[in-house]
């Protein structure tokens, strides 16, 4: 006896959920980057790739993320897979999502000390 099976939905097979935000904007993965480099000094250095909408460094692992708009600001940065910044190498690939149950990735919050 196998699992139990739903029965037929009456509309038919449903699509697949569109995800908007995937579509929309590319994340990059940087690692190596300074504990102290602000998120604007990623913003800023890598938008001579293409409109970024979103940059942030994890200050206590090392690393951080930049967010292109499009895809062709993306290709363009990862172009240069280890690229200066702030005095550090820091290696550009794409991101890979964990896949677990937390999700966000907040910007606000104080600085613990």
């Amino acid at each position: 006896q196998g699992p139990a099976s739903l029965p037929p939905h009456p509309l038919g097979p449903l699509p697949p959920e569109p995800r908007p935000c995937r579509a929309m904007t590319v994340k990059l993965f940087l690692g190596g980057v300074s504990p102290n480099t602000p998120s604007e000094v990623i913003s800023n250095h890598f938008a001579k790739f293409g409109h970024v909408t979103d940059a942030v460094v994890m200050r206590d692992r090392g690393f951080g993320f930049v967010t292109f708009e499009s895809q062709e600001g993306a290709d363009n940065a990862l172009a240069q897979p280890q690229q200066i910044i702030d005095g550090q190498t820091v290696d550009v690939k794409h991101a890979v999502g964990k896949g677990g149950g937390k999700g966000g990735g907040g910007r606000g919050g104080g600085r613990g000390g």
